[in-house]
């Protein structure tokens, strides 16, 4: 078992209790997102939103209306073989 935290210092608690307890205690790479594969789309999703706006010049306050969209393409946009070439949204719904 391996607790991931980063070191910006909000968890030193959780860091200091795994390793009290004999828990492997690992730092996550800084400039990085967490090992979750949710944040990892998460951060694409805002990545793909942030290039789009400063592409178009967009004003900021539209920042969340191209983290819409892009989420909006990204689970209608087929996959990979293993999946059938479903997009995420068929896989979801099961439509």
């Amino acid at each position: 078992c391996t607790v991931y935290t980063d070191g910006c210092g909000s968890r030193k608690n959780v860091a200091n209790a795994a390793t009290d307890l004999g828990i492997d205690h690992q730092y996550i790479p800084p400039h990085q997102q967490s090992l979750n594969e949710a944040e990892k789309i998460a951060d694409s999703l805002w990545g793909e939103a942030r290039a789009v706006s400063i592409h178009h010049n967009a004003p900021d306050n539209w920042l969340s209306l191209m983290v819409d969209m892009a989420m909006y393409t990204d689970i209608r946009t087929s996959t990979t073989a293993s999946r059938d070439w479903k997009t995420p949204f068929e896989i979801t719904r099961g439509i």
